[in-house]
């Protein structure tokens, strides 16, 4: 079986570590697995096995004709039995090289749009392409459903990550590296800036009146919405919690900030996972997160404490006053009980043999 991943881009993302993540399980099964980028850059990408093939086809738009040409020749080169098309943009771009012409085999769309209706017209003008529709949440598939995908092409594969690379780092360690003090509670957010992250929702739930909380916040990544980063350093700065709070930008030493920070906070107004929770609970943090996606209603349907409501700042500042009341013993109790949920539910291993008849059933339903 050869297989092709396709997405707009690898950078620091949810959908792009997802990619990254599938692509590392499966070179080794596989007979070949190849690396389709639509528009170009290949920044994070870094964990890719080196033997791995990247096409680039630096697309412009979605029409692009050329770029729809370049598919057509990285397909003649890697002949991938199926093209595993990361999202809705970059399955807008492969069922339009499609009507132009391009010969390409079955798609199967993995959508991880978040659980909102978001380019939700993708998916109904493109249905009939789509030979295997899988949503990391049930959510997602049912909407699937509602936009014309027949429910026997469609399927729910929740997300998951490797698990089995221990942190190199001690929580020290970590916090020489990055110049933290000792003594200091840390709250972690990864998250790339955008209005449906929820920022906003934690900023005001550090503003409430009450006991104050005794944390610092590192928000670690980049802007992906203009504007998002100076609205909410104003909205910080306007209601007097600037001070609890560090936008670190995009960062690649997230493993070191993991095993540096105390517990991790996902305010999420839309999300598929998150993946960064995954992350957290199996670096071993206790967690205060949002009741939206999928991995966050599994942690919490298996007894994981801290979540709230989507844009309930009262709740996020309930959860997170309780957090922080807890001694170090406590803490690290809370975090031990979040790995071990972790590497019982989310290792992407368990997932694979799910994948593997994905991709089947794909090929076949083209025959």
């Amino acid at each position: 079986m050869r297989i092709m991943h396709m997405i707009d881009q690898l950078g620091v993302g949810g959908a792009e570590r997802c990619l990254v993540e599938l692509a590392r399980q499966t070179e080794s099964a596989c007979h070949g697995i190849s690396i389709c980028l639509t528009r170009g850059g290949s920044g994070g990408a870094g964990d890719l096995p080196t033997s791995v093939p990247v096409e680039r086809l630096k697309r412009v738009g979605r029409w692009d004709w050329r770029s729809a040409q370049r598919f057509q020749s990285a397909l003649d080169r890697q002949r991938p039995d199926i093209v595993h098309v990361h999202g809705r943009s970059s399955l807008a771009f492969a069922a339009a090289a499609q009507a132009l012409g391009v010969r390409t085999p079955p798609l199967l769309l993995h959508d991880h749009d978040g659980d909102g209706d978001r380019r939700a017209w993708v998916l109904r003008t493109a249905r009939r392409r789509i030979a295997r529709y899988v949503g990391s949440s049930r959510a997602l598939e049912l909407r699937a459903r509602r936009a014309g995908i027949p429910p026997e092409r469609t399927e729910t594969i929740p997300a998951g990550l490797d698990l089995s690379r221990p942190s190199a780092l001690s929580r020290g360690d970590a916090r020489h590296k990055l110049g933290l003090a000792a003594g200091l509670r840390i709250g972690i957010v990864l998250a790339g800036l955008r209005r449906e992250k929820g920022l906003d929702t934690l900023i005001e739930a550090l503003a409430l009146d009450g006991e104050p909380i005794q944390a610092r916040f590192f928000v670690l990544g980049g802007e992906r919405e203009p504007g998002c980063l100076a609205e909410c350093r104003a909205l910080a700065a306007r209601l007097g919690v600037s001070q609890s709070l560090c936008f670190m930008g995009e960062r690649a030493d997230v493993d070191t900030w993991l095993a540096a920070a105390d517990f991790g906070v996902h305010p999420a107004r839309i999300e598929s996972g998150p993946l960064a929770l995954i992350e957290e609970m199996s670096a071993g943090l206790p967690v205060v997160c949002s009741r939206i996606g999928a991995a966050a209603a599994a942690a919490e349907r298996v007894g994981i404490e801290g979540f709230f409501d989507p844009n309930d700042a009262i709740g996020l500042r309930r959860e997170l006053g309780l957090l922080t009341a807890l001694d170090d013993d406590a803490l690290q109790a809370r975090g031990r009980i979040s790995a071990t949920t972790a590497h019982k539910n989310f290792d992407i291993r368990s997932r694979m043999p799910l994948w593997f008849a994905a991709y089947r059933r794909g090929i076949e339903a083209s025959r």
